[in-house]
């Protein structure tokens, strides 16, 4: 079993509910599958089921934006540029900070499917505790779920100040959108 942490898409609790240890070397943490696929697994990935989570992607944003506030993060991160970004500026200025100069947020502009691409599921965050579930019976794991690193905001509609920041998120994450079907 391989799984793919793709950011706020409830990853750390994945990884806490497999039993897995996490590497303390952020640079595996969030893997990529395409990554994966070509630098380590070759011609074995199709012996392995691997999976991840998508997650709306304008509900998403918020949440990576409301993350990257965290003192949690700052720490983990060394109080890097995502940290001292999303401390300084409000939401909508913060998405078109990120959107436009090179230097961008951790995992900002980064489309989901890149932590999806040719694994062997994909399953939908809003429907988490269903498919953990589904994960827990097709490997005989106890279904016990957990939430870590959840961040507290309001509706992630109300973020958005025009379709100008709604059309930003659907560039990043238009094959997600269009192949899971997600909606403002």
């Amino acid at each position: 079993m391989i799984f793919f942490h793709n950011p706020k898409t409830a990853g750390r609790s994945a990884i806490e509910m497999l039993g897995f240890v996490e590497d303390p070397n952020p640079k595996f943490i969030h893997m990529t599958a395409t990554d994966a696929r070509n630098r380590i697994f070759q011609e074995e990935w199709g012996r392995y089921y691997s999976f991840a989570f998508v997650r709306n992607p304008w509900e998403r944003m918020v949440s990576l934006y409301h993350y990257h506030q965290t003192l949690d993060y700052g720490l983990f991160q060394g109080f890097n540029v995502s940290h001292q970004l999303a401390r300084q500026y409000e939401f909508n200025e913060w998405l078109t900070i990120n959107t436009q100069n090179r230097a961008k947020s951790a995992w900002f502009g980064v489309p989901q499917t890149v932590w999806t691409d040719s694994v062997s599921q994909v399953y939908r965050f809003e429907k988490f505790e269903e498919n953990w579930r589904a994960i827990c019976e097709r490997f005989d794991l106890t279904f016990d779920p957990i939430h870590k690193n959840s961040t507290s905001h309001g509706q992630f509609r109300d973020y958005y100040a025009s379709q100008r920041e709604l059309d930003m998120v659907a560039e990043i994450d238009a094959e997600t959108i269009k192949t899971f079907d997600y909606t403002i």
